[in-house]
Parts: structure tokens; C-alpha cells; sequence
């Protein structure tokens, strides 16, 4: 048998449980949601910049040179040593 202060530290878990299922869930639609974005922009970026269905990743270093204002890598399983294709600066920095 429980006790009434177990009894609503167990409803109190259960409430908590509950909020974040919920909110798991929110973050689970927002995931899918951007990465469909991204996928839309990285299409429309690599159909833009004369490369359609590059590979591309964008990697949010600032690229004066860019026409995002950041870094573009175009990845390719072949190449290990990848650049940025408006400034020339490196992946791994």
C-alpha cells in the first residue's frame, strides 16, 4: 500500500511522463519537417550554382563568398579532402 504523498509524487511522474511524450513527439514532426526544407534548399542551391544532384552540405561557417553567406561543400564518397566551393576552406576547421 502507498502512501498519499507516494501516491502524488507518482501521479506528479506519470504528468511529467506524459508532457514529454508530447513533447517528443512535437520534436519528432519538427525533424522531419526540416529536413525536408533542407532538402528543398540544398536541391535548389545545387540546381542554382550549376551543379543539379550535388551532394551538397551546407555548413553554416560564414562564407563571404557564398551566395548563402556560408561555407557549400559538395560531398562525394571518392574525395576525402573537401572544400568549400566559394572560398576553398576546408570541412574540418
Amino acid at each position: 500500500m502507498t502512501s498519499d504523498r507516494q501516491d502524488r509524487s507518482l501521479a506528479s511522474l506519470w504528468s511529467k511522463r506524459a508532457t514529454i511524450a508530447e513533447i517528443n513527439a512535437e520534436i519528432f514532426q519538427l525533424a522531419q519537417k526540416r529536413q525536408q526544407i533542407e532538402g528543398e534548399f540544398l536541391r535548389e542551391l545545387a540546381v542554382l550554382i550549376g551543379r543539379p544532384g550535388a551532394a551538397l552540405l551546407d555548413s553554416h561557417h560564414a562564407c563571404p563568398g557564398s551566395l548563402i553567406g556560408n561555407c557549400v561543400f559538395e560531398i562525394k564518397p571518392t574525395d576525402s579532402n573537401v572544400h568549400c566551393l566559394f572560398c576553398g576552406g576546408g570541412i574540418n576547421r
